[in-house]
């Protein structure tokens, strides 16, 4: 696992009632790297929050952590 694909895990493993459902996985193309991540279903509302409101943050956190890398980075939530 990278480091980035790391730093998602942990952000989103704070968040969740169930921190060891929690997965990640990255994938990258030309354009791109897509982490997407894997919660317990109960814990679906809580990453998203209210309004998307968890998930932009965690989006923003991860993005600052980009800038010196120069990557796009997309995150997926399913």
């Amino acid at each position: 696992m990278n480091h980035i694909a790391e730093l998602v895990e942990q952000t989103v493993k704070l968040l969740v009632n169930e921190p060891d459902a929690v997965q990640v996985e990255h994938s990258a193309d030309r354009s791109a790297t897509i982490y997407m991540v894997t919660v317990a279903p109960n814990d679906v509302g809580r990453v998203i929050g209210k309004d998307g409101r968890v998930i932009s943050s965690v989006r923003q956190v991860i993005s600052l952590s980009l800038i010196h890398i120069s990557e796009p980075t997309r995150l997926l939530r399913s």
